[in-house]
């Protein structure tokens, strides 16, 4: 079959030369971050920030954009300084074939740089004015990396920030509004993939770039070193691919090991060829494992959620009564207790509602209820929201609303139970979680905790009942609680009902 774009058959300015001079296979380079970045997206989606396709098509648009407009910029630049001559190792190239004139690839660049901002102006709607400054620098170090710092050894901190880091967080953020560590590690990680094919061609070229007085990172450090530069880039994104585990995506950790396998044959390749115009195949076979890297780990991201749908068992199925007394029904993904600081600790929770994640506060649920019970275990039995007691010398009245369970009720009151930070433990430097129980006195709206693990502290309710009717309640208990001892202590710590026995006691007495 008759090669269509034979490069001895172009034609002055046709649109062959164009297509030639845009690099179409360059574009992997530039679809791969916002691959991923969308694939992170969708995953996160939840009810307050879904999935929105407008911009992740625009994020896109813009990314082929700039790069054929990277492209025409180093096509020109490279020429007008004599870089790519006869001598040239790589691709050749439309202005220095002759392909393209000088003064049309001029109008090419303004061009396409226009048409990048003209698509990018929309993504000011989603992410705000901040979008204008990271699309000016785009647009600067799209001219500066050909111009100058390419020259200076600079270009892979440049790959790694523009093809990495500010496509990446910023496509994520245009969705979520946010940047987690997951996907700034995630950014590296895509930016150290797509240097090799950066490594890859200045190896190639390390000698006429030598005499050009091009001083690529390869030329400076030798090609020993760029030979494991090459290996290592590649390893080193695969390694950051833990992350991915750890926040729960662990396919998409696992299936770039086929990156990974073909990585290492290619190197092994780049080695035994070293020099000459045969380092194209080495470039070529750089592109293709550049993209299997992306779509690993893009099909890896979507593939997880899934897998983590498919397998939500029933003891995490809850309907949630809100406070206006209407309904929810759906499957925790984060329990209330799962960290997130201690400050919001039984505050909030995370649950797949019709293939939305959403998150709730304490402020807006009455109450949730599993469906179904777990015999063997406490925490899908009884919770509410309720005003906790936090009191301090200087706000005795502070209180805030967490998710409690139920312990137990009689007529003198009901006892809650939930996990927390032990605060003396905190005091020592030590973010400890503990049971935490408290208790609400009958007539009372506010629980106030009464013991910490298997230490009974009435503190919080020595400061919050001070100037009450219940301060004499708080000294009798002092004492009961003193002339038991440490038995007393344990006897109340395997059934913190016997706390309520106690304030019967001095009911029955008054």
């Amino acid at each position: 079959m008759r090669n269509t774009l034979n490069e001895d058959e172009v034609r002055l300015n046709s649109a062959k030369a164009w297509l030639l001079a845009a690099r179409p296979k360059t574009l992997t380079g530039a679809a791969v971050p916002v691959m991923i970045a969308l694939a992170l997206a969708w995953t996160d989606r939840s009810a307050e920030h879904p999935f929105m396709w407008l911009p992740a098509v625009l994020c896109m648009l813009f990314a082929f954009v700039m790069q054929i407009d990277a492209n025409f910029v180093n096509d020109y630049f490279d020429f007008m300084k004599g870089t790519d001559d006869e001598e040239r190792l790589g691709p050749r190239r439309a202005c220095a074939n002759g392909w393209v004139t000088a003064k049309a690839m001029r109008i090419a660049m303004g061009v396409t740089t226009f048409l990048g901002c003209f698509i990018g102006l929309p993504l000011i709607y989603y992410g705000g004015w901040q979008m204008i400054v990271v699309g000016v620098l785009c647009v600067f170090f799209c001219f500066l990396y050909t111009t100058h710092l390419s020259y200076m050894g600079l270009g892979d901190v440049l790959v790694l920030v523009f093809f990495g880091i500010v496509p990446v967080c910023v496509t994520y953020y245009l969705q979520m509004q946010t940047v987690t560590w997951e996907v700034f590690v995630a950014s590296l990680a895509c930016g150290l993939v797509i240097d090799t094919l950066l490594l890859i061609n200045n190896y190639r070229d390390r000698d006429n770039d030598r005499r050009a007085g091009k001083i690529t990172l390869v030329v400076r450090v030798g090609e020993r070193v760029g030979e494991s530069l090459y290996l290592w880039a590649g390893l080193l994104a695969f390694v950051f691919g833990v992350v991915f585990i750890v926040c729960g995506h662990p396919m998409a950790a696992v299936l770039p090991i086929l990156y990974i396998c073909l990585h290492f044959q290619t190197y092994k390749k780049m080695k035994k060829i070293n020099h000459g115009r045969e380092l194209n195949k080495i470039l070529g076979e750089t592109a293709r494992n550049m993209f299997v890297y992306g779509l690993m780990v893009t099909i890896g991201l979507l593939l997880s959620p899934l897998k983590a749908h498919a397998q939500q068992s029933e003891m995490s199925h809850v309907k949630v009564t809100m406070n206006d007394g209407s309904q929810r029904d759906g499957y925790v993904t984060r329990y209330w207790s799962d960290g997130g600081g201690f400050k919001v600790m039984n505050r909030k929770f995370r649950m797949m509602e019709n293939g939305l994640e959403r998150e709730y506060t304490a402020d807006e649920v009455k109450a949730i209820d599993f469906v179904m019970k777990n015999p063997g275990s406490t925490l899908n039995e009884n919770v509410i929201s309720a005003d906790v007691a936090n009191p301090s010398t200087f706000s005795p009245r502070k209180v805030k609303r967490q998710f409690v369970h139920i312990e137990g009720t009689t007529e003198d009151g009901t006892i809650y139970w939930w996990n927390g930070v032990d605060s003396q433990q905190m005091q020592l430097g030590s973010l400890t979680v503990s049971t935490i129980f408290g208790v609400k006195l009958a007539g009372e709206d506010i629980i106030v905790p009464f013991m910490t693990g298997n230490v009974i502290s009435l503190n919080a309710m020595r400061i919050r009942y001070k100037k009450t009717q219940h301060k004499q309640l708080v000294e009798y208990l002092d004492k009961r609680v003193l002339k038991g001892g440490q038995k007393f202590w344990d006897s109340i710590q395997r059934d913190p009902m016997l706390f309520l026995e106690l304030i019967r006691e001095y009911n029955n007495k008054q």
